[in-house]
């Protein structure tokens, strides 16, 4: 339920606060008091389009918040929670919007988007003005008061689930039939890329070791080059292992004196052993490196042929590879799309006959409910004084067979509003008054069941009187017993019957004018009926008239 409204500085109203009960609140006021303007407002928080000239004169800014006590409302927590905007059983709905026209807009103190708030404000609040009545002419809306009705949430999902799969199936194949020659080129084209790179039978780490032997082929005279040099270093008259036998034999000498350097000597003769044996290595060395003319272009010849592949495959050559497996892939895939398409053919033939059987089930609920449904909203004009009025709600099958989402009927609400006219559908009833009427016998009917805790009537009333507003009253306070109902009326019988009661009044002072909403006692119910009822002079009848309709 809504639990609390506060305005600041919109249009004429500079400060608004107020509280909310459980049932049905009314809301009344003298024409051009500003009753528009509260609707206004509400319709502004819940994301309406706005113009920069609802802010106040002489303000920065105007700014709404709504709050919606969500304990019962499990569609609403689920969807605040997987947004990340919980608070526990609240949630706030608030717009502020500048004098320059912009807005932010926010759901439990966290910045949103408006499309945000029109999602969450589907589940908490549904508007009824004389232009939302509209919205009963829409097959959408029609088709899911009629599911809510018939508690078939679980078999609509499924029919949408399965119409979307048989759909996705659908397009998977149409895609893979309507790009056979696309996909013949490409074919093409990847058979005489991947027979190129066959015949070139590039090798895990190939690249990387032809590039290693290129480095020592090419510089066989340099590498010759550095061993003679190393050996004519270890063969000269002052060569390391001649110094060091010269060394160890000095070292020899001095022994008997000091015999801690019998060690040294022995690391010095070491030391010239490890010399030679170096040297011999290096000898060995010289001796294979032969030049190999041959062999280096043939090295060459192989690297210039992996660099040029790799270009013209547009990867390097270390990735060719990796790049011939990755095109036999898709060679594989392409050689596997007529297998592909029997399978999904397959597939499409089970999902539709899954999707026909329960569609089949959602058609039967929707006809059981449909038929009740009907009775009930006939039997509740005749309550609203539409003698002769009538309601069936129709299931249409649709033109199209394959499998739709929302089943394999269109729903249609058709009423008759006078004796002996035909049924016609909602869309070209031209009264607003018997807009109204249906709308609010619909909503009667299936109140206890629809999921929205908040309905806001603006002037519900429109274009009736006399013992048909009594009528009307008498649904509203219905209405009210199963849910928060907001009226927003000009009719005394409504304004009586409400559990709560809200004016409207718009101050001047000559200077500024400002409007305001108030709650009213007892004493100031009976005034305001009594104006409602006798105008603006409020005589004694009016006021006895007024207790009356209260008591």
């Amino acid at each position: 339920m809504l639990t609390q409204i506060t305005i600041n500085n919109f249009v004429l109203i500079k400060h608004l606060s107020i509280e909310l009960n459980q049932g049905l609140i009314v809301v009344t006021g003298e024409s051009g008091a500003g009753k528009s303007i509260i609707m206004d407002a509400l319709h502004s928080a819940l994301g309406a389009r706005i113009n920069n000239d609802v802010v106040r004169t002489g303000a920065e800014k105007c700014d709404i918040s709504l709050h919606f006590d969500i304990t019962e409302i499990s569609y609403a927590k689920m969807w605040l929670a997987e947004h990340d905007y919980a608070s526990d059983d609240e949630c706030i709905i608030r717009r502020v919007i500048t004098k320059e026209g912009k807005s932010r807009s926010y759901i439990n103190g966290q910045p949103c988007t408006l499309q945000q708030i029109k999602e969450i404000a589907q589940f908490i609040i549904h508007m009824h003005g004389q232009h939302q009545h509209q919205q009963l002419s829409k097959r959408d809306y029609q088709r899911e008061l009629l599911d809510h009705y018939a508690k078939i949430d679980d078999l609509t999902v499924l029919v949408q689930q399965l119409a979307s799969q048989h759909q996705q199936l659908q397009q998977e194949i149409v895609r893979l039939q309507t790009t056979n020659a696309e996909q013949q080129a490409q074919f093409d084209l990847l058979s005489y890329q991947v027979n190129e790179l066959n015949e070139l039978g590039v090798q895990e780490n190939e690249y990387q070791q032809l590039d290693q032997q290129h480095k020592q082929l090419s510089t066989v005279d340099e590498q010759l080059a550095h061993c003679q040099s190393a050996i004519n270093a270890l063969e000269s008259e002052y060569s390391c292992s001649k110094q060091l036998y010269t060394a160890r034999s000095a070292i020899d000498m001095l022994t008997n004196s000091y015999p801690h350097l019998k060690q040294v000597g022995e690391s010095l003769e070491q030391a010239a052993i490890l010399t030679d044996e170096a040297q011999k290595d290096i000898e060995h060395l010289l001796q294979s490196i032969e030049p190999d003319p041959e062999a280096l272009q043939a090295v060459e010849q192989r690297l210039s042929n992996i660099h040029s592949t790799a270009r013209k495959h547009h990867v390097t050559p270390d990735a060719l590879v990796e790049h011939h497996q990755e095109l036999i892939n898709e060679l594989n895939a392409l050689s596997n799309v007529d297998e592909a398409i029997i399978q999904l053919e397959n597939d499409l033939q089970i999902c539709e006959k899954q999707y026909q059987t329960v569609a089949k089930k959602l058609t039967d609920a929707r006809q059981k409910a449909a038929t009740i449904l009907s009775t009930k909203i006939s039997e509740k004009i005749q309550e609203l004084n539409m003698q002769g009025g009538k309601c069936e709600i129709h299931l249409v099958k649709r033109e199209e067979s394959r499998p739709h989402i929302h089943g394999n009927e269109i729903i249609e609400i058709m009423v008759q509003t006078n004796p002996g006219m035909p049924l016609a559908s909602l869309a070209k009833v031209a009264s607003g008054g018997e807009l109204s009427r249906l709308s609010l016998a619909i909503h009667v009917v299936t109140a206890a069941v629809m999921s929205t805790p908040v309905l806001v009537f603006d002037e519900v009333d429109v274009g009736i009187g006399g013992i048909t507003a009594a009528k009307v009253a008498k649904q509203l306070d219905a209405l009210g017993q199963h849910t928060q109902v907001i009226c927003i009326t000009h009719l005394p019988q409504v304004a009586a019957t409400g559990h709560q009661h809200l004016m409207v009044v718009k101050h001047s002072d000559g200077q500024t004018t400002e409007t305001t909403l108030s709650k009213l006692d007892q004493q100031q119910r009976v005034e305001e009926i009594a104006r409602m009822l006798g105008g603006e002079k409020i005589t004694d009848e009016a006021i006895a008239n007024a207790t009356s309709l209260l008591s």
